[in-house]
């Protein structure tokens, strides 16, 4: 089974959403969008600007605690950032 860990962005709130599935981003995209995640409904819609797949849960959650504690919008936007140099 595949994991992922994504980060999603609302502009209407303009802010970031860090969360892991075993759901395709795609498709953790669309709940969040319909509403259906009580903790992401305000935020819509929400944006899919990044992901990263994983082999096991283990990885993909170590990855969304360590987004999780910067607490920085600063960080996180380096980190899309580079990150997506990083894959161009």
């Amino acid at each position: 089974m595949r994991y992922y860990t994504y980060i999603l962005f609302s502009p209407s709130r303009y802010r970031y959403y860090i969360g892991q599935s075993h759901e395709s981003p795609e498709r953790a995209v669309h709940q969040h969008n319909s509403g259906k995640r009580i903790c992401t409904k305000k935020g819509v819609p929400w944006q899919l600007v990044f992901f990263k797949q994983f082999r096991n849960s283990c990885d993909s959650y170590l990855l969304m605690q360590k987004l999780q504690n910067m607490k920085s919008r600063k960080y996180l936007e380096y980190f899309i950032d580079h990150l997506m140099h990083m894959e161009n």
